[in-house]
């Protein structure tokens, strides 16, 4: 059986304590969790990802969670490992997750299987690089989305998760700063831009215009 180490990004999110009483209740058990806050953006992707290459020996499989993700079901880390389980060449998992600001499945929840390695993180805006020369799989298929993301937030993270949607739109200073423009998550996170607005035209949400609360049909 995989041993696990769940890492979590945290800057205050309302959903990590619904987060942690749920991973309590997860069928599998086999698992650490190590929650990352207090840090900058940048500086946090950098300890969660020397984190993983550090303890490549202490575990089979590292999964990244952000602090404001809440699963939906007890078994959605034993489906997550039995994928992994399933394609034993797979280096980088990516799973869609359900998104409740657009109300659409965006890529959220990644695994990594150890022995994969980074390089130090020097973009401050996209933090999330995939490991380079790992075999990625993009798993579309049940039974993901088991991960929601925005269940449970509150009315300053709704603000936050408009800021930096348009930063990244934006793009500021990177061609002074030497880094490349990235076309294709500008158009991207236009899309996101413009989905939220249609659903605050529709619904007239003061905010988190696609979220719902755990135990909510």
């Amino acid at each position: 059986m995989a041993r696990l180490l769940i890492l979590t990004l945290s800057s205050g999110e309302a959903a990590l304590a619904v987060q942690s009483r749920q991973l309590a209740n997860q069928s599998f058990q086999d698992f650490e969790h190590e929650i990352i806050s207090g840090l900058p953006n940048q500086a946090a992707h950098n300890r969660l990802y020397r984190t993983i290459m550090d303890k490549a020996s202490s575990f089979d499989l590292f999964m990244k969670l952000d602090g404001d993700m809440t699963f939906r079901t007890d078994n959605s880390l034993a489906d997550a490992i039995r994928v992994t389980d399933e394609y034993a060449d797979g280096q980088h998992f990516a799973f869609p997750v359900w998104d409740c600001f657009t109300e659409e499945l965006t890529l959220g929840v990644h695994i990594f299987r150890s022995g994969v390695t980074w390089g130090e993180i020097t973009d401050d805006l996209f933090v999330d690089p995939d490991p380079p020369n790992a075999r990625q799989i993009l798993w579309e298929r049940p039974p993901a989305p088991f991960v929601n993301h925005g269940e449970v937030v509150s009315d300053f993270e709704c603000f936050s998760f408009g800021v930096h949607k348009f930063l990244k739109v934006a793009q500021r200073r990177r061609t002074l700063d030497g880094l490349p423009q990235k076309e294709h998550k500008r158009a991207r996170h236009v899309q996101n831009c413009a989905r939220i607005r249609d659903l605050y035209r529709q619904t007239h949400a003061s905010t988190g215009v696609g979220r719902r609360r755990v135990g909510d049909a």
